[in-house]
């Protein structure tokens, strides 16, 4: 066999595990619909930036924590939805979601009942749309490799 055919697998394969965890996340925010809920206060809500300095670029996510009680035990937890936290390129939107749970606060804390070490404070799943894309990259290049289109 030759080498662009089991690249063309690899591909394959990781375009089918990014959509199949894309299915997951979809499947846990509508199971988290009936999840059962708690009160918990925002410890921590800052702006992370992480530099590209070969690209000149910078990311920014909102670095939001918050603590929570389920049948007196403590919990810390991190998510905010059920998705990706890839960032962004725009401080301003970073900026915009720690103003929207600023420390302090009290929130209504959405926990798995099977884990309640599994939270979460919005109950649905952003998947942003270049994971899509990428993963429909990697099925359309890896099926040309394993065709015979790409060589």
């Amino acid at each position: 066999m030759e080498v662009t055919f089991w690249l063309g697998c690899l591909f394959s394969v990781l375009g089918l595990a990014i959509i199949i965890q894309q299915q997951f996340l979809k499947y846990k925010a509508r199971s988290s619909q009936s999840w059962p809920t708690t009160e918990g206060t925002i410890l921590k809500s800052e702006v992370i930036s992480k530099s590209n300095y070969n690209q000149g670029t910078s990311t920014y996510r909102a670095n939001i924590v918050y603590d929570y009680t389920v049948k007196a035990r403590r919990y810390k937890g991190e998510n905010v939805c059920l998705s990706y936290d890839v960032g962004t390129g725009s401080r301003s939107r970073a900026e915009r979601r720690c103003s929207e749970y600023p420390v302090g606060r009290k929130v209504t804390v959405y926990y798995n009942p099977n884990n309640s070490s599994d939270a979460c404070l919005e109950r649905r799943a952003d998947a942003p749309v270049f994971i899509t894309i990428i993963a429909a990259a990697f099925m359309f290049f890896g099926w040309g490799m394993i065709l015979g289109f790409f060589k």
